[in-house]
C-alpha cells in the first residue's frame, strides 16, 4: 500500500486503478506466500553428548592449585615486604 501511494497520488487516482493496484499487490504477496511453502524446510538435529566425570576430583584440583597459588604470593610478599611503600611520609608542622 506504501508503494502506490509512493508512486502515485492518490488524489488523482481513480477508483478502478487503485483497485487495479491492490489486486496486483494482492496477487504478489499470494504467490510470495506459496513460494515460501513450497520450498523444502531444512531441517537439523544437534547431536548432544553426556558425559559422568567425576567433577568433585576435578574441583579438588582447582582448590589445590588456587591454594599453592595464594601461599606462593603470601611468600612473595613476604619477601618483598613494604614493596608497595616507598612514599615520602609528609612532615607535621
Amino acid at each position: 500500500m506504501t508503494a502506490i501511494s509512493e508512486a502515485r497520488d492518490l488524489k488523482v487516482l481513480t477508483l478502478e486503478e487503485l483497485f487495479g493496484s491492490l489486486m496486483t499487490y494482492e496477487l504478489e504477496m499470494n504467490s510470495k506466500v506459496e513460494e515460501e511453502e513450497v520450498k523444502p524446510k531444512k531441517n537439523f538435529a544437534l547431536k548432544s553428548s553426556h558425559h559422568d566425570h567425576d567433577n568433585s576430583e576435578e574441583e579438588r584440583d582447582e582448590e589445590e592449585e588456587i591454594a599453592l597459588m595464594t601461599r606462593n604470593f603470601k611468600k612473595f610478599l613476604k619477601k618483598k615486604k613494604g614493596f608497595g611503600r616507598r612514599f615520602p611520609k609528609k612532615r607535621r608542622k
